[in-house]
């Protein structure tokens, strides 16, 4: 199949840069930055505006059938992230945080979105972006990028089959979002202020009910390959070979970012210095029950908004616990575990039809699909 460079069949375009002097003005417009496009399509639901002159909206104007592509990130995995843009908002514009690509007569928008797809998700971006810290995929760098281009009614042909292949993926995505909603709707139905299971316990404190420690310092040059699952802030994130923990333990991010996030280990574990855990909980409470009910609590808003998010025991130590009787959290953890089998069902099913997308991409743009 032969390639072309992508300025041969598209203009690709830098946004316009932000600046103070735009942020009020006579003729303010809505604009998209990095933060709209997603893996899934364009997020909508936060959309900023800034001021544009008629000249500057001529050039950075939006249309039907433009490719937004995100141009730099920390993440290497974000670079070149693609969305289409549909019309859905009048007169909108973009930042210098993508790059438009609209497609000229020879390609069609949905086969050429697929292909920067494919580009972004096997990391190919990544490995052709610069910088350090920051990663920049580039205009010259992407203008320059090689594209298979086979005639329109092939291209039109492989988009079909792609769009059909990711609305199974899309679908089956939607299937473990809701699931994993479940434990949330559980709990509120059993726990909440209006809850079935309400009146068996009673409010108290986190600091009258839990004792919570901070795990010990592994930087990543210190783990030792092994099976045992190392905890920092956000879930899981190394292995090693000797555990802190045997049991399962309830585990709050402590610094960062991810401040306040609540995981549960499942068996065996490590608990870094970034993350608290909690070392004493009151006779017959249950990990499973606790997990969830400090997720509830929302502990992330508790943090220190003076330089790096942190928590603390201190810092979170008023913040209200319902503690239910022993055989309603049984029943809770009972059902949580049925919502578990289904969600790893589920996650299956999603893993099976990415390999399924992604196996396709690589077909169809190498001329075997």
């Amino acid at each position: 199949m032969k390639t072309v460079p992508l300025a041969e069949i598209a203009e690709v375009k830098l946004g316009r840069q932000r600046s103070p002097k735009n942020h009020n003005g006579p003729s303010m417009h809505n604009y998209l930055r990095a933060a709209n496009v997603g893996w899934n399509g364009l997020i909508l639901d936060d959309v900023k505006r800034m001021n544009f002159t008629e000249a500057e909206m001529k050039v950075f104007r939006l249309e039907p059938g433009d490719i937004l592509l995100n141009e730099a990130s920390g993440s290497p995995r974000e670079v070149g992230k693609p969305a289409l843009w549909a019309g859905e908002i009048a007169d909108c514009a973009f930042q210098n945080t993508l790059l438009r690509v609209r497609p000229t007569p020879r390609v069609d928008s949905k086969y050429l979105l697929h292909f920067l797809l494919h580009q972004a998700s096997s990391g190919a971006f990544a490995r052709g972006s610069r910088g350090v810290g920051i990663h920049h995929l580039g205009r010259d760098a992407l203008s320059k990028w090689k594209v298979p281009l086979p005639n329109l009614d092939e291209q039109r042909r492989i988009a079909a089959i792609l769009d059909r292949a990711d609305g199974l993926r899309l679908k089956q995505t939607t299937v473990v979002t809701c699931i994993l909603a479940l434990t949330r709707a559980v709990y509120l139905q059993m726990f909440g202020p209006r809850g079935s299971d309400r009146k068996s316990g009673h409010l108290t404190t986190i600091g009258e009910s839990l004792k919570l420690k901070s795990g010990q310092f592994l930087p990543a040059t210190k783990q030792v390959p092994g099976p045992i699952a190392v905890y920092g802030g956000n879930g899981i994130n190394g292995y090693h070979a000797e555990a802190m923990f045997e049991t399962p333990k309830v585990v709050v991010g402590r610094v960062g970012a991810y401040c306040g996030a609540v995981h549960l280990t499942d068996g065996p574990s490590w608990v870094t210095d970034n993350a608290l855990w909690v070392s004493e909980m009151p006779a017959g409470m249950m990990p499973e029950y606790l997990s969830q009910a400090l997720r509830m609590a929302a502990l992330n808003a508790y943090a220190s908004q003076s330089g790096q998010p942190l928590i603390s025991a201190g810092r979170i130590a008023d913040v209200e616990l319902f503690v239910p009787s022993e055989s309603s959290q049984q029943a809770f953890t009972s059902r949580v575990q049925r919502i578990q089998r289904l969600s790893v069902v589920a996650g299956e099913k999603l893993s099976e039809l990415r390999e399924l997308f992604a196996s396709l991409q690589s077909r169809a743009f190498s001329g075997q699909l």
